[in-house]
């Protein structure tokens, strides 16, 4: 049987797989058209493997700077991504990478979902969060 993410690691055989159960994804209450949810939660005192969660956008968008490597593989709908002078449209199967500090601009003027992948961040610098929109 393999582990639960959230099970102690006692007991439990080496190199076993962990299971992340599926959690519905959650706006919060000041960006109603954004929603995620974890799949492998950063340890906030910093991280050597990808941390990964899922997220959408429904007409909104979202700007932050993270200290880290930002890919995101789009499930399905059309995502805007702007960092330095460029923008690109990624659609489902395609992915996007902005880079270790630099802000990256998001945005689904109708709707995205995606997997954002994090790069290694072994200080646990936080992100800065810039701007929130809805469209």
């Amino acid at each position: 049987m393999s582990r639960r993410a959230d099970a102690a690691d006692s007991g439990a055989a080496a190199g076993a797989p962990i299971l992340v159960p599926h959690t519905a994804l959650t706006p919060k209450n000041d960006r109603p058209r954004m929603s995620s949810r974890w799949v492998h939660r950063p340890d906030p005192t910093g991280w050597e493997d990808p941390v990964i969660a899922e997220w959408e956008l429904r007409a909104a968008g979202w700007a932050d700077l993270h200290p880290y490597t930002e890919t995101n593989f789009v499930l399905a709908g059309q995502l805007y991504v702007q960092s330095g002078d460029v923008t690109v449209v990624a659609t489902k199967g395609d992915s996007v990478t902005v880079p270790a500090g630099h802000v990256g601009r998001y945005w689904a003027p109708v709707f995205a979902r995606m997997i954002a992948i994090y790069g290694p961040n072994p200080q646990g610098t936080p992100t800065k969060p810039i701007e929130y929109w809805d469209l």
